[in-house]
Order: C-alpha cells, then structure tokens, then sequence
C-alpha cells in the first residue's frame, strides 16, 4: 500500500508491505540482517553493503577505501523484533527516509511488517525537524551542497586540451562556459547584497588551464556557504531590485532571484556544458538521474 497525504505543506510517503515467513523469530531477524548487506544491482552486479547492527550503527555502501554513501543510521534495534532505520537511503539530498521491519509470531510463522515514510515539510517522523530546513536560506543551501557536488563532475570531466574548444563561432569555448559555471554561485549570492543593484557588465574570461577553473569553484561554493546563512526570511523576501541606465529594471523577492539565477540560471549552462562533453564524446556524469554514460552514484558498481 501507498498513501499521501493531501495538504502539499504536510506532504509524506508512506510504503507499507507484510511478509510472512515459515521460520521463528530469531532466524528470520538474523537472515534479515544478512538480506540488508548482500544487495545487488537490477542487472545482478554486486553491491556490498555494511551493517554496524547497534543503536546509532551505521548502513553503508561500501566502495572500498574509506570510500561509499551513507544510507541510514540505526534509529532502534530490539532482537528479534524491532530493526528501525533513519537516513537519506539512496537519496542524493537532505531528506529523511524512516524505515522499520517489526517482527511478530502468529500462527507458527513469523510475520514482518515492514514500513517506509518519506517525510515533507510537516513530518509524519520525529527525527525530520533536524534535518528538514525551516528557513529559505537553509532550504536553498541544502540543495546547493548537493547540485554542488554535481557540478564538479561535470567540470572535472573537461579535459585540458579542450578548454578553448567551442561547437559554434558564436559560442563560448569550453573553457568560458566551465569557468562560468564555476563563478555563478558565489557572484550571484554577493551580488545580492546590494539593494539596489547595478546591473553588472558581463564578461565571460578565459581559463588558462583546468586548475584555475576549479579553484574559482571551489572559492565559489566557500562564499555561498559563507554568505547565505547570513539572510533570514525577512531579507530573502524584501523586494530586491535591479538598476540599468539609472532605470529600475526588475523588482522581486531576494529569494525568488536567487531561484531564478543562482539555481534555474545554473543548471541551464550545465545543461548546456552537458552538450559540449557530448559532441567531444567525453561521457556525461549523472546528475538527478542516469545520463546516458553512467547510472547516478547510488547505483554505481563498486
């Protein structure tokens, strides 16, 4: 069964499934702990998993290395009745997935019922206050440190002798688009400081290598997550306007600004930057989902 709830500002997901199984109580809850880390991909590949099987224990892909993706941590364990979970799961953004297999005999055979809730805005989960942003600035930040990472995959895909490349004479080269990329976050989120704003003149420099553009990168994102914190809810909403020619030319909410150009703006050009890696056959990352190279990371081999 699946249900939501219909008020949008109180939106969950719940999964609810009930298995029975032709064994006792306390071998089911123990196969039920290997089943969680022997996985495997839809295509039969491999994907180990590891399960520190005590409160507060954490459920991991492992890649090897002191490498992989943290799926949840264990909220409640009671042998051999209760296994409960808490985490983002397979989720690439801040959310909290609740997860909770309770164990019961009935009739000879022990029943598990399992439940799995998604949580939105309101929670129908405890644990989701700490993790669901209450202001916009939070709301805003939590997806910018995921699409963030995203990003970077995207530019460290280009290669060095590529950065002048460009699939039109009216196009910018490779290198431009790339730094640009790189320089949008961090100019936007101080470009709003001002109110008014003069509209900037825009210029589109060339890197000299790859390194460059990735140091503004990382300079970028250091200066949004210095920066907005630092607007509450009543500055994200105070009317934010821009001047060109000594005219005001846009007028609208801080926030609804950064929106429109710090995000939508943002993930246009790497769009964009996606069809440069294309037609140089270089493959494309995954972003929100698989890119026609590669499955997003959760579902990468290890």
């Amino acid at each position: 069964m699946i249900s939501t709830s219909p008020e949008v500002e109180n939106l969950s997901l719940t999964v609810t499934q009930e298995i029975r199984v032709n064994a006792s109580l306390e071998v089911t809850f123990e196969s039920l702990l290997e089943q969680l880390v022997e996985n495997e991909l839809p295509d039969g590949t491999a994907m180990p998993m590891k399960l520190e099987a005590v409160p507060g224990g954490r459920w991991y892909r492992d890649l090897g290395d002191n490498n992989g993706h943290l799926w949840a941590h264990v909220q409640a364990i009671k042998r051999p009745t209760l296994l409960e979970f808490s985490g983002p799961l397979f989720m690439s953004y801040p959310v909290a997935n609740n997860m909770q297999y309770r164990l019961s005999q009935e009739d000879g055979v022990t029943v598990i019922k399992f439940r799995h809730s998604i949580p939105r805005g309101g929670s129908t989960v405890p644990v989701a206050e700490s993790v669901v942003a209450n202001t916009i600035a939070q709301s805003l930040l939590a997806e910018f440190e995921t699409q963030a990472s995203v990003t970077r995959r995207f530019l460290e895909r280009l290669p060095e002798d590529k950065l002048t490349w460009k699939p039109h004479e009216k196009s910018m080269t490779a290198g431009q688009l790339a730094l640009h990329l790189a320089l949008v976050p961090g100019g936007v989120i101080q470009f709003v400081k001002n109110n008014p704003a003069q509209a900037p003149d825009f210029q589109f420099p060339q890197p000299a290598n790859c390194q460059e553009m990735l140091k503004a990168f990382d300079e970028s994102i250091a200066t949004v997550r210095t920066v907005l914190p630092t607007f509450d809810d009543e500055a994200m909403n105070e009317t934010w306007r821009l001047i060109a020619g000594g005219k005001e030319v846009l007028a609208q909410p801080r926030g609804l600004f950064l929106r429109d150009v710090m995000f939508s703006h943002w993930y246009q050009h790497r769009g964009q930057f996606s069809v440069y890696l294309r037609i140089l056959g270089i493959p494309v990352p995954a972003s929100w989902g698989p890119s026609a190279d590669e499955p997003p990371p959760f579902m990468q081999p290890a």
